[in-house]
């Protein structure tokens, strides 16, 4: 052959085979969704790099938005395409230092669900976000993304509290090793949770929120709207996992919940859930709750005079600060006595994954379909350690789904009661101290526990 046609040929073929590496290099970040692309934009701890979704360009215009006085900073993404969204929004309260966490769930939950609806995202923190943190999260999600710095009295003890009080209670718990017992901020969480974080302005203008949690994971894919779902069949709290809470960080809950009970019987809802909270009509709390770290709530039912006249009365309790109240279980008395339960919607088979707990339920055929890449053997939705079997044998309208397992709920936290207090017999006949039996009290309930608690 010519050596000038070799050479051509040769050149020839090798600018195809660039073209074609290319191709499959810009495709390769979301497979069969050719609109996205992937860029290296950050470094791990551990120094590999991460191919990270990001909308191109040519799909969105970006314009920046800074109000009072930059703490908040808003990034619209103004996209050319008609999308049909509801009014929500995400949620998540996330600090600096969590950054990779969050951006890891964010490539997930893009993956997963929003990269076909780019629902806007708002980032929430007691302290400024870093310029860093903003760029990175900014370029990974595919809707407008808003960063607000808290205001101090949003993140702070409330004036009722008796802060010398309260810091005994803290140290107590600490020496009793009950899980985050020593922690101030993670109380101050607690009660943003509970009662404040709906007022954000950012947060005024929607109807929906869904809490997303850095460091949690979706192992399947969401091909329909929950936001849709709860306007349509006319819902006000979505959950998906329902644990024990530990009862030793709310031992005056139950009480102070029945007390308001009993002194604004007006405000309670009719057909409500109330059963699903105790196992003796009552007369204690089964530690049963809805699982907050996900959640998607009617912001209409959080900003309502119904819901605040309950939190104001909690919050008055102190038990936030005193105990160790969680948002979780105040949510979940809260939407289950002010609410009927029709109005409660139980998500099913998304694969939500918030360590060590998952749910992954689902039929084989449900579980191909929505692309899981988890085993319904690990699955803690329907677990002896779960809740969830008990709202669907006490609300006959409520239809189990057909692939659940058919047994019923038992009586978890009286059972556990029980062991512990065999346990506490057979120390004290070892001739251990109270101070130490407690200790290990909590020890054990660590480990017959979830690890993680609900907020």
């Amino acid at each position: 052959m010519n050596p000038l046609r070799l050479r051509a040929s040769v050149l020839l073929s090798t600018a195809l085979l660039i073209l074609v590496i290319w191709n499959i290099r810009q495709n390769s970040g979301n497979p069969g969704s050719p609109a996205y692309q992937t860029r290296d934009v950050y470094q791990t701890r551990d120094d590999s790099r991460l191919h990270l979704l990001s909308a191109p360009n040519s799909k969105f215009s970006e314009r920046k938005e800074t109000l009072d006085d930059g703490e908040t900073i808003i990034y619209h993404k103004d996209y050319t395409e008609d999308l049909v969204r509801e009014n929500a929004t995400l949620f998540s309260l996330v600090r600096n230092g969590e950054l990779y966490d969050m951006l890891r769930t964010i490539r997930n939950f893009e993956d997963r669900f929003n990269q076909f609806k780019h629902y806007g995202w708002i980032f929430a923190n007691d302290e400024k976000f870093t310029e860093s943190f903003q760029n990175q999260v900014k370029n990974l999600c595919s809707g407008s993304v808003t960063f607000v710095h808290l205001p101090e009295q949003m993140w702070n003890y409330p004036e009722f509290i008796d802060r010398a009080k309260a810091d005994q209670a803290r140290r107590k718990m600490q020496r009793q090793q009950i899980k985050y017992g020593g922690s101030e901020s993670y109380r101050h969480m607690c009660r943003f949770f509970s009662g404040v974080f709906y007022r954000l302005e950012a947060m005024k203008k929607y109807r929906y929120f869904w809490r997303v949690e850095p460091d949690v994971e979706f192992k399947c894919s969401i091909k329909y709207d929950p936001f849709e779902v709860m306007r349509k069949e006319n819902k006000m709290y979505g959950f998906t996992l329902a644990p024990l809470e530990l009862h030793t960080t709310v031992p005056t809950l139950w009480n102070s919940a029945l007390e308001y009970m009993a002194k604004y019987p007006e405000r309670i809802a009719q057909d409500n859930n109330f059963l699903f909270l105790t196992d003796d009509d009552g007369k204690t709390f089964n530690m049963c709750h809805f699982w907050s770290n996900f959640e998607i709530g009617d912001l209409d039912f959080f900003r309502s005079d119904k819901y605040n006249h309950f939190f104001n009365f909690m919050d008055h309790k102190g038990g936030i600060y005193y105990e160790r109240w969680g948002d979780a279980p105040i949510h979940s008395i809260a939407v289950s006595i002010l609410l009927p339960h029709n109005r409660l919607k139980h998500f099913t088979s998304t694969g939500y994954l918030h360590k060590p707990n998952l749910q992954c339920d689902g039929s084989s055929e449900m579980m191909i379909e929505n692309e899981c890449i988890c085993s319904p053997e690990d699955d803690g939705s329907w677990g002896d350690q779960s809740c969830i079997p008990k709202i669907y044998d006490i609300h006959k309208d409520w239809q189990r789904p057909w692939y659940a397992p058919k047994e019923r709920y038992l009586p978890i936290h009286d059972n556990i009661l029980r062991m512990m207090e065999e346990k506490r017999i057979q120390l004290r006949e070892e001739g251990i101290t109270e101070e130490v039996i407690e200790v290990r009290m909590n020890e054990y309930l660590a480990s017959i526990h979830s690890p993680e608690e609900g907020e």
